[in-house]
Parts: structure tokens; sequence; C-alpha cells
């Protein structure tokens, strides 16, 4: 079975792009599901980390969640910070993503996709047989971003931009490119132009 990771820099489409591969029948990990799963009150994680960034993170409601807006601003531009809340949500993620690899084995899967949006800056492109990312020019990134997050000003969008690394770095290091910067159409073709190459190349391994 292969394991894909897809990434792309923030704003990028990577979850449209994502939908395109689930319309092919590709089963998809979402580490960002599984991330938010990790710090509800109930998850492996929300006890460490309310321990660490504090009560003023929750929200107040009868759970007691964690608002994910501002511990996102207390690790946003603090790599200090931000490093503390991966090294505690992190491993819970990795067991999770091993723990849905392995059904998706048992079931006979061929190809299966890991969202891994930041998976250049946590150095874990050797766990998995290829990477695809979702490539959008760094301006276009900035322009949607802004669009998505209207309350975010230019100088904090900017702060984002810049707490992942530089999307040019990531182009020369993936193993597939979907530029997302045209029509839905052309996007699409490029998605099943890749799913078409790793459909074939699973089927060499076997």
């Amino acid at each position: 079975m292969l394991t894909v990771a897809l990434t792309g820099g923030i704003a990028s489409g990577k979850t449209t792009v994502a939908g395109m591969f689930q319309s092919l029948g590709v089963p998809l990990i979402d580490s960002d599901l599984l991330a938010h799963q990790a710090i509800m009150p109930q998850g492996e994680a929300y006890q460490e980390v309310v321990a660490h960034f504090g009560s003023e993170i929750l929200n107040d409601d009868n759970d007691r969640t964690i608002n994910r807006g501002r511990l996102g601003a207390i690790v946003f531009g603090n790599s200090t910070r931000l490093q503390l809340l991966n090294s505690i949500v992190h491993p819970v993620v990795i067991r999770n993503i091993d723990a849905l690899l392995s059904e998706y084995r048992t079931q006979g899967h061929k190809v299966v996709l890991i969202d891994i949006p930041l998976l250049y800056e946590a150095g874990k492109t050797d766990d998995f047989d290829f990477a695809i990312l979702v490539y959008v020019p760094a301006d276009m990134q900035k322009g949607r971003l802004l669009d998505r997050n209207r309350e975010l000003s230019g100088a904090e969008a900017e702060v984002r931009l810049k707490a992942q690394l530089p999307i040019e770095f990531k182009v020369e290091r993936a193993d597939f490119v979907i530029d997302n910067s045209g029509s839905r159409e052309q996007t699409r073709a490029q998605v099943e132009k890749v799913w078409h190459i790793l459909c074939y190349t699973a089927e060499r391994i076997e």
C-alpha cells in the first residue's frame, strides 16, 4: 500500500484537492482533524495543552472546550510555544494515523492519502512513499487567506505565511505538484493524472 502525503501552503486550496482525490475513491486521513480531536475535552492531549497554556484558552461553555483561535494567537509567531504545542499534539496524531493506516491496509486499499499541512516543516517526508504539493503563488496565498479570514489584518496574514516554509522551497522537494492557481477543471485534470500514476505505481509494487 502506498502512503501519500498531501500538503500545501496555507490557503492553497488543499481541502479542495483532497476532496477531488476522495471522489476518485482514495481514502483520506486528515491530520488536522485528528489534531482537533486530540485537544477536545475527551481527547488524549487536552489536559496537557490546558496545563501548559492556561485556562485563558478555554471557551466559557459547559465542556470547557479549547478556543483554537486563542490558542493559535498564542503560538503563531512564537516558535518556542509552537514547538511545545506540537510536542504535545503530534505524538497523538501520529499514533492515530498509524492505526488508520493499519485499518486501510487490512481493507485492501492500494493508496492512502494523508493530509499533512506542515509536512516539510515537521521534517516528515521520509515517512511517506510520495508527497503531493498543492501550489499557488505566495501573493495568491495571502489574498485567499485574507478573503477566507476577514478578521485577519495584512500583517497578521504575513505572520501566518512566514510561520511556514516558502512555497517555492516545497515545490523543489515534492514528488508531484498540483498548480491550483487556475480553474477548477484544470486542477481536476492534474489530480486525475497524479491518481493514474499512483495507481500504476501501486500495481507495479504488488
